[in-house]
């Protein structure tokens, strides 16, 4: 006879154990006794529960939940992901989305699925479906690689979140974005345009004041500019790779150096670095350099160096300029809420800034004074020039660490819940 049952050490404690009991028969074939065998399995018993516990919470989330095999076809699913394709659980257990979604998306999520079999790392992508019962709707999805006992991918484990509200008052921010641009660009245009008219009708003070109409207004242009990069940015799906820094700064470098003849710009960059980062790293160089340049003083030294740091690429450029100051610093980084006090821009850092975050890297702001520590200070106006530091992954840094992520993905999933 063989059981789980619940038994008593001599502290007090109960344990889960599985009981064989056997007879034991004499040459006569009666039986003179019994001998068990008893195995502790509390941990069996307490990781099953932990599993059930884990399936009840999965099944009753709101967010679709789903375990696929490798052709795509469904092996757990939630209630959520049933209420959504209009069908019972039980019948969606070996369909797939294309029993239910639109083709076009359905194609879309099987190309994702398949990306992450063969690259074995999640990916977070976003979709919007058309389900018969719900019509369109639009989730953020990440998918992760489901590993079997062996340690083999068998298929792929989906988290679903949907984000319909949420796109919709982003799509109503765009447009507004837009049409505040479109009509700023325009009443700019408006405003330069008379003021050049004024410029060649004036002279002396007021000469001087139309000037400073006109450096103000391609202020705010330049200003737009920037905004839109950051939106554009934000709300892009961009993905990090494989880029060369060596001729991405030859070829930023080289258009500054075109466009602002009389400045001094060195480049040091002794081997040929590759980051991995989204492709608006051109961008963002070039906004630092730009930004040294024109805010550097009236003749500043604008140098650029690369470095290998550890896991990291740094890329720092530094001027002789009067400093980045401390109140455009925390606007770049978005550590304060804009008051009355504190009116910094800083929106060609916050571009710099959130193409770091995007890429997996950080951006740091030190002094030209510092002492090469590392560590991040910031100095008064004062201070003899700025250092800005743009910290990128290596691909070999971003592997591991992806690779780091599988191998804990692999060890958490319960293989049963999902």
């Amino acid at each position: 006879m063989v059981g789980p049952i619940v038994n008593e050490r001599k502290s007090g404690e109960h344990y889960h154990a599985s009981e064989t009991i056997a007879p034991i028969v004499g040459e006569d074939d009666a039986v003179e006794g019994f001998v068990a065998i008893q195995t502790d399995i509390t941990e069996l018993i307490h990781t099953k529960e932990r599993l059930e516990t884990f399936e009840e919470i999965v099944l009753r989330l709101d967010d679709p939940i789903m375990l696929q095999q490798c052709d795509g076809t469904f092996e757990v699913v939630n209630d959520a992901v049933a209420e959504y394709a209009g069908i019972s659980k039980s019948e969606l257990v070996g369909s797939n989305e294309f029993d239910f979604m639109d083709e076009p998306t359905a194609q879309k999520i099987q190309q994702k699925k398949t990306r992450v079999v063969e690259e074995e790392r999640a990916i977070t992508y976003e979709l919007s479906p058309t389900f018969p019962t719900k019509g369109q709707r639009s989730f953020v999805t990440t998918r992760y690689p489901h590993y079997n006992e062996e340690g083999e991918v068998d298929g792929t484990v989906a988290i679903c979140r949907d984000v319909t509200d949420q796109a919709e008052r982003e799509h109503q921010l765009r447009v507004l974005d837009r049409i505040l641009r479109h009509n700023l660009y325009n009443k700019m245009n408006l405003i330069l345009g008379h003021a050049e008219l004024l410029e060649d009708r004036t002279t002396g003070q007021e000469k001087r004041s139309v000037q400073t109409i006109q450096n103000t207004g391609n202020e705010l242009v330049d200003l737009a500019d920037k905004e839109r990069r950051i939106v554009d940015l934000l709300t892009d799906d961009s993905v990090p790779r494989r880029l060369g820094v060596r001729p991405i700064l030859e070829e930023v470098v080289s258009g500054l150096r075109e466009e602002h003849p009389d400045h001094s710009i060195s480049v040091d960059c002794p081997e040929a670095y590759d980051v991995y980062a989204i492709p608006e790293l051109s961008d963002a160089i070039a906004e630092l350099l730009t930004n040294a340049i024109v805010h550097g003083g009236e003749d500043p030294d604008v140098s650029v160096t690369v470095k290998r740091d550890g896991e990291q690429v740094v890329v720092t450029v530094t001027d002789t300029g009067p400093g980045i100051p401390e109140m455009e610093q925390q606007a770049a980084r978005g550590t304060t809420d804009i008051t009355p006090l504190f009116h910094g821009s800083g929106l060609g850092l916050q571009f710099v800034y959130h193409v770091a975050k995007r890429s997996g890297g950080s951006l740091r702001f030190e002094s030209a004074e510092a002492d090469g520590s590392g560590d991040e200070r910031t100095t008064e106006r004062e201070a003899a020039g700025a250092v800005v530091a743009l910290q990128l992954p290596t691909p070999e840094s971003a592997r591991d660490a992806a690779a780091s992520s599988r191998s804990s993905d692999a060890e958490v999933s319960p293989p049963d819940a999902t």
